[in-house]
């Protein structure tokens, strides 16, 4: 989103070159900040004893890094070859050569169908993005009347309650029998599984789990307790 909105404001004059020099100039400081902060929170999440946790944290801080690598690389590569598509007045799907540029007077259809690009000669770049243009015009003014942020803080503060009154009902532990979907197969044979542990086996107390870490040989023991 970055990329693109500095894509667009960059001069449509300048050669290709040119326009991918300012757009990361513009872009990558932001990028390489906002990635290096969530890499860092998300990896000092390593440290933690759960090894779920140890897990889920290494992979989504390694994830960030990819996306990084790909932000700077293989994204850049295809501002590049739209570069070169909007250089050349090339329609954006079909890329095939087109000489009118935009004309008021056509239909909004004709324009968006049977131009190479959108800019504007007197200011220099692309004419406003209509995402931006909509929270310029009408998001931007609705957010500041009075009662839109009466009803922000009154949606905050209901929010702020429920999220406190949710701290104090959290449990700790997994129930075991969620973690299958409600459609799968598995869904039926947990539930059972779990709903007849409860039954007949709760008062016997919490469930006892038993980990190896060397290697044994069950068979070799088991024969020789069979013969003994």
């Amino acid at each position: 989103m970055t990329c693109s909105t500095d894509w667009q404001q960059t001069n449509p004059k300048n050669k290709v070159e040119k326009w991918m020099a300012e757009t990361y100039a513009e872009a990558a400081v932001s990028i390489t900040i906002t990635t290096l902060t969530d890499v860092l929170v998300f990896y000092i999440g390593i440290v933690n004893s759960f090894q779920s946790v140890k897990s889920f944290c290494l992979y989504i801080g390694t994830a960030f890094i990819f996306c990084y690598l790909y932000n700077i690389t293989f994204l850049g590569a295809v501002l590049a070859l739209n570069g070169k598509r909007e250089e050349g007045n090339r329609h954006l799907l079909i890329f095939t050569k087109v000489k009118d540029i935009v004309q008021p007077h056509r239909s909004c259809l004709y324009n968006m169908c049977c131009v190479g690009g959108f800019s504007d000669k007197s200011s220099g770049g692309e004419g406003e993005h209509p995402m931006n243009k909509f929270f310029r015009k009408y998001y931007g003014p609705f957010l500041t009347k009075i009662w839109t942020k009466v009803f922000v803080v009154l949606l905050y503060e209901g929010f702020l309650a429920r999220s406190i009154y949710g701290c104090t009902q959290i449990k700790e532990g997994t129930v075991l029998r969620n973690l299958a979907s409600d459609d799968s197969y598995e869904f039926g044979t947990m539930t059972g599984y779990y709903d007849w542990e409860d039954e007949y086996f709760s008062e016997y107390g919490p469930r006892i789990m038993v980990t190896i870490t060397e290697n044994v040989d069950f068979l070799g023991t088991l024969l020789e307790s069979i013969h003994s």
